[in-house]
Formats: structure tokens, C-alpha cells, sequence
């Protein structure tokens, strides 16, 4: 028989595998692992593909982090509106700008995704009232919540966004 180098050699080379129990096999994994550190490292969610998460992830805050106007038209209390209709318009007083807060009698004009000023628990649509001077005629009685995106509709501040 021939070496590597091809020379002649008097050592005959054998290779035998020998089969080991499932128990050993673990054994040799886990004795493999013993000084195994994980690493674990802070990446954007565009890196993490193919990655493996080291904890759940939770949502820090609210989504959407208060109530806003889930269409345009005018933020009203909707308690100011219980008996309007068709036959009982009710008029409130129009601000001619969004306000940060809303008193009893009055409306503002609101534009879709606007927060909703304090006061406010509701959106009238532009088909159900009509300006007239420095006044809004309202023929529709709301509900509160009505047309309104809530606070954390979308997702819940400490809701579970990613399992590990």
C-alpha cells in the first residue's frame, strides 16, 4: 500500500464508523454546547429577516396615541346633538380653526387623522349639516365614537406584538 507522498508503506489504514445510542449522541451535543455563549444583539426590524427573536416584543404606547377624526367634518360633544334631526336641527357655534378644546354648544372643523379636541367624542359628516354665518345647522343625532378612530384601536399599549 502507498502513503499520501506515494511511497510504499507497510501501515494499512482502515476507518470504521461506529454507531452510538441516541442517549450518547445527546450526550456529545450537550458536552458540545456546555461553553456555547448566545449572543444576542439589538437590530432593526429590516435586519431581521431570517433572524431569531431573544424576547417578545411589546407595543410601548397606544396606536393611534389618542381619538381622531376618522373623517372630515365637524368635532362635536355628542351630547349636544340627542334630539337633532331632519324635523329638530340643532345649531351650534362654529370655530373658525381647530381649538384644543371643545365647550358644550360649540363645533370645529376637523380634517381626517386630526386628534380630537378635549370635549370632543364625535365627527359629523359635511352631508348632515350646513354652516350659516358663525353657526353650524346639525340634522343628525350622534352617538359617542361615532366616526372617531379610538385610542389604541389599532394596537394597545403593552399588547404582544412578537412572540419568541
Amino acid at each position: 500500500m502507498k502513503d499520501l507522498e506515494g511511497h510504499e508503506s507497510q501501515h494499512e489504514y482502515t476507518s470504521t464508523l461506529r454507531l452510538i445510542t441516541l442517549e450518547e449522541a445527546q450526550a456529545a451535543i450537550h458536552e458540545s454546547l456546555i461553553n456555547y455563549k448566545p449572543c444576542i444583539e439589538e437590530i432593526s426590524l429590516v435586519e431581521s429577516p431570517g433572524r431569531i427573536l431573544a424576547e417578545d416584543i411589546y407595543a410601548p404606547s397606544n396606536v393611534p396615541p389618542k381619538e381622531l377624526a376618522a373623517l372630515d367634518g365637524i368635532a362635536v360633544n355628542s351630547k349636544d346633538l340627542l334630539h337633532a334631526s331632519h324635523k329638530n336641527p340643532v345649531k351650534l357655534y362654529l370655530k373658525k380653526s381647530y381649538v384644543d378644546s371643545l365647550r358644550s354648544g360649540e363645533a370645529v372643523p376637523i380634517a381626517t387623522g386630526m386628534a380630537l379636541p378635549r370635549g370632543a367624542d364625535a365627527v359629523v359628516r359635511s352631508e348632515n349639516f350646513k354652516v350659516e354665518g358663525e353657526y353650524v345647522r346639525i340634522i343628525e343625532k350622534v352617538m359617542p365614537g361615532k366616526d372617531v378612530i379610538q385610542k389604541g384601536e389599532e394596537v394597545r399599549e403593552g399588547e404582544l406584538l412578537l412572540k419568541a
